[in-house]
């Protein structure tokens, strides 16, 4: 017998959806700019993509070396 696998709430996961205000602030970031971050230290943005949710930096960080992290969810800071 084949049976039908329904997966419940598909993408409605609360623990994965960003704070509203990590998303609006991930816009004030730019090329150049040096941030802070809790786990890799200091850092200098050296590329940024995407929009929204989706937006992302590369940031190259004095001891951690480069890093792409989604700014919802990085918790950087400016430095």
């Amino acid at each position: 017998l084949i049976s039908e696998i329904r997966i419940k709430n598909a993408g409605a996961n609360p623990a994965s959806t960003p704070p509203e205000s990590a998303i609006s602030g991930s816009q004030n970031f730019k090329i150049g700019q040096a941030v802070i971050h809790n786990k890799f230290g200091y850092g200098i943005i050296t590329d940024i993509e995407g929009e929204g949710t989706q937006c992302r930096a590369q940031i190259s960080f004095e001891e951690a070396g480069v890093k792409w992290l989604m700014l919802a969810y990085a918790s950087l800071t400016p430095a």
